[in-house]
């Protein structure tokens, strides 16, 4: 029973920190919205001869991207949270097929939204790969280091994602094991490496967001 209380216990903090920050998200994401999708969008026509990162074009379009990127980080790791915690739950009751049951919860749930979220970062930077070609951005430009920045998050949350339901599995597996308390503190070290990279990623996100519509707003009047 108090392995029991501990588990829940941890699933309630951990799913209080997951609400917050998709809270924080949903807020900025209605304080500042890109205009409508067509200006938003990557376009597939031909661009005009010496377009460069000083396009209207460009910022509208690069916007758009940290506003979808905004979104997958959100659901992301607020979703492998949700499917690590309804596993544990599954796992701790009583039953026969309780351990089997939960495993098995863990690998269709990942399956289906795990694998959308991790399309949809993949989508996002080749958009964002797009847009650098196609607007002639130098390698030296702070653009190409922000692109990186963005896969380097993306991928560190993706591995910090499937690292926590690795850790879960065997929590569950060895929940009657002599070394239960040690993958019960490697979970928890998990489930706080990615809640304190979901925060320092949104806010990085969110800066970048911010930063690119107040640069439109100087120009393109038309946002108000």
């Amino acid at each position: 029973m108090k392995i029991k209380m501990r588990i829940l216990s941890l699933c309630c903090a951990a799913l209080f920190v997951a609400y917050a920050v998709l809270a924080v998200f949903v807020i900025s994401s209605d304080a500042g919205q890109p205009v409508n999708s067509e200006e938003s969008s990557v376009g597939t026509s031909p661009l005009p001869a010496g377009e460069s990162s000083g396009s209207i074009q460009f910022k509208l379009s690069l916007l758009h991207l940290y506003y979808e990127s905004k979104d997958v980080v959100s659901t992301l790791p607020f979703t492998t949270i949700q499917v690590s915690q309804g596993a544990l739950i599954k796992a701790f009751v009583s039953g026969s097929t309780s351990t089997a049951d939960a495993l098995a919860y863990i690998d269709r749930y990942a399956d289906r939204t795990l694998a959308s979220a991790y399309g949809t970062m993949d989508e996002i930077l080749a958009k964002y790969q797009l847009l650098l070609t196609r607007y002639n951005i130098a390698s030296t430009s702070s653009y190409r280091s922000k692109y990186n920045n963005l896969s380097s998050m993306f991928s560190s949350l993706k591995n910090s994602s499937n690292e926590l339901l690795s850790r879960t599995k065997t929590l569950i597996k060895t929940s009657k094991s002599s070394d239960y308390d040690t993958y019960y503190t490697n979970y928890i070290e998990q489930i706080s490496d990615l809640t304190s990279k979901i925060e320092s990623y949104c806010n990085i996100i969110i800066d970048e967001y911010d930063t690119l519509l107040n640069a439109i707003s100087d120009d393109y009047d038309i946002l108000y």
